[in-house]
């Protein structure tokens, strides 16, 4: 299937199109569920400085929110939240800014990890901020305190 969208794309350049982040991203999404992170970064040449468009072969796309979900998505699943944090930290140093579902995956992250202080920060981090706390982030966040053994912790949370 990703070969198949890869061809897509190879042909709609061939024709003079230019595939925007939406067909990126639903191309790095296919990389993510085939776990070949390595591809999925190189997409949109996360690891180069971002201008709006740079030329490679072709014009790539400035990556969007949901670019940097996606990847931290696919990092966080298989147990590289350093690697998650990273791409969140490029997200910010790019101008986007992370919104509650990009949160909410590297919680999610921290708490499969066990790394209880790192949610704590963040779920800390999103309070402060003008992300508006859901009961997903909520949940995600008393299951891991829960799971820790930190169940009076976990019922204190509102």
């Amino acid at each position: 299937m990703v070969s198949e969208a890869e061809y897509i794309i190879d042909t709609m350049r061939m024709q003079g199109i230019d595939p925007d982040v939406f067909t990126y991203n639903a191309l790095i999404n296919g990389h993510c569920l085939q776990k070949w992170m390595d591809k999925a970064r190189s997409i949109l040449q996360l690891d180069k400085a971002m201008e709006l468009f740079h030329e490679i072969s072709q014009r790539v796309p400035i990556p969007n929110t949901v670019t940097y979900s996606t990847l931290m998505q696919g990092m966080c699943q298989l147990g590289r939240t350093s690697s998650a944090c990273e791409l969140l930290r490029k997200m910010l140093a790019s101008g986007q800014v992370p919104d509650l579902v990009t949160c909410s995956i590297l919680l999610d992250g921290f708490r499969k990890r066990g790394q209880l202080q790192e949610a704590l920060k963040l779920f800390q981090a999103m309070g402060n901020s003008k992300l508006e706390l859901n009961i997903v982030c909520c949940n995600i966040f008393i299951d891991g305190l829960c799971k820790a053994g930190h169940i009076e912790a976990g019922k204190d949370i509102s």
